[in-house]
């Protein structure tokens, strides 16, 4: 399996795309009004104690006071990285009543908390004092003294290997998971790993000792850092940075009015951006008109410049139709958003055809009756077309293109529809 990452780490929004054979299968977005603080680590100040909800509530600084329940306020098992108790040694939960709130944390006492849980409408977030700090390999916790593996690591073999290695490395008072991306991964490389996290948590004490609260002491990865961290493996051929860079740096080095670039479907789904946002804003970055066309011809990591010079002679290849032209076209998907209309494609770029969504398959006689920079509108002309796997016509769309092609095979619930039909086909850039 091929295994590709895209990033478009410029302006204000990150996003990081992972390819698979071809395929789009995931997409991040990581907006500046939401930034995540899930992993952060807070040095802050208990307000209140609720024994009756046994839990207390706690300034780090955010909007809302954090919500620090009692399960959370005392040292216990740490969930591993696949969501499930740690194969390890784990201390077992002491016997006896369970500890109340109040035995714990009081009303102006100095917590160090972890954010567990993003905070959600009124609600603020939720913290835990058992702190873990990620590294590429292993799981650092602070407040835990234990070795513990994967799950995902069957091979018992190897679980003992890692096990072995990381009591080698370990300090003591200090826990530490096994990452399932350190399986095969020699003694050196891990511990290149804990003393990189042991480094960050000296840090984040000599911060908490400084700082009054409350305070930021970590702050987790950005979104590209995080992929690199966690997506980066042995399956991974190639990852594609920069392609508006390029885009700048010829129209930097350019008269032209006007640049047609092809590129991927799913590059051309970031360049683009839901309703076109980040193509006007590279718009308004060069002073240039722009046009993208999405291509299953291209490689993940090309960029293949199509025209260049004033906006008349670019654009009249960017849009390979006219209103008023007929075309016959094979009709190859229902749209995404509107399951009435077909989609067809011009050597990449996007017709909407009216009606067609129940004719996937067919080759209809159609009517351009909007053209727009990203598709175009047509209706189906009665009579017209040649049915199933007819012979083409003029205007043939077999090649497969633009942003639409690779949104669809977008799981649900992966991205902020950053990349979706309107990168390519309807409220697309007019």
């Amino acid at each position: 399996m091929d295994r590709e990452i895209v990033i478009s780490a410029e302006g204000e929004e990150p996003r990081v795309a992972i390819v698979e054979d071809g395929q789009l299968v995931e997409i991040y977005i990581e907006r500046p009004l939401t930034q995540r603080i899930v992993g952060n680590i807070y040095k802050g100040r208990v307000e209140n104690v609720l024994p009756g909800m046994q839990a207390a509530f706690v300034n780090v600084g955010l909007e809302r006071n954090a919500f620090l329940f009692v399960d959370d306020a005392q040292p216990g098992r740490i969930a591993d990285e696949d969501g499930g108790a740690e194969d390890g040694e784990a201390p077992a939960p002491p016997e006896g009543r369970p500890r109340s709130i109040t035995e714990l944390v009081h009303e102006g006492q100095e917590v160090i908390v972890q954010i567990a849980k993003e905070p959600t409408g009124t609600k603020g977030a939720r913290v835990t004092r058992n702190l873990t700090i990620p590294g590429r390999f292993l799981v650092l916790m602070p407040t835990a003294d234990y070795v513990g593996v994967s799950r995902r690591i069957q091979s018992e073999e190897e679980r003992e290997r890692l096990k072995q290695i990381a009591h080698r490395i370990k300090s003591k008072g200090l826990g530490v998971i096994v990452r399932t991306v350190a399986e095969g991964r020699s003694e050196e490389e891990l511990r290149q790993d804990w003393k990189y996290l042991k480094q960050t948590w000296n840090e984040v004490r000599a911060k908490s000792t400084r700082l009054p609260a409350p305070a930021l002491l970590y702050k987790d990865l950005s979104l590209v850092q995080r992929t690199m961290r966690d997506q980066l493996n042995e399956h991974v051929t190639r990852i594609v940075v920069g392609v508006r860079r390029e885009i700048r740096r010829i129209l930097r080095n350019s008269d032209g009015e006007a640049i047609l670039v092809e590129v991927h479907p799913s590059v051309a789904a970031l360049l683009i951006g839901a309703g076109g946002v980040n193509l006007r804003e590279l718009e308004r970055e060069t002073g240039r008109t722009i046009y993208i066309r999405g291509s299953d011809s291209c490689h993940i990591e090309e960029m293949n410049l199509r025209a260049l010079g004033d906006r008349a002679s670019v654009e009249a290849k960017a849009l390979p139709v006219k209103v008023g032209q007929r075309l016959e076209v094979k009709v190859e998907e229902p749209h995404v958003t509107n399951a009435a209309d077909g989609i067809a494609r011009i050597e990449g770029y996007v017709v909407d055809i009216e009606g067609g969504g129940k004719r996937v398959g067919e080759r209809l006689l159609v009517e351009v009756t909007k053209v727009f920079r990203t598709y175009c509108k047509a209706r189906i002309v009665e009579g017209g077309g040649s049915g199933r796997g007819g012979a083409a016509g003029s205007g043939r769309a077999e090649a497969a293109g633009k942003a639409e092609a690779a949104a669809r095979a977008e799981p649900a619930g992966k991205a902020e529809a950053a990349s979706k039909a309107e990168a390519a086909g309807p409220g697309g850039v007019r």
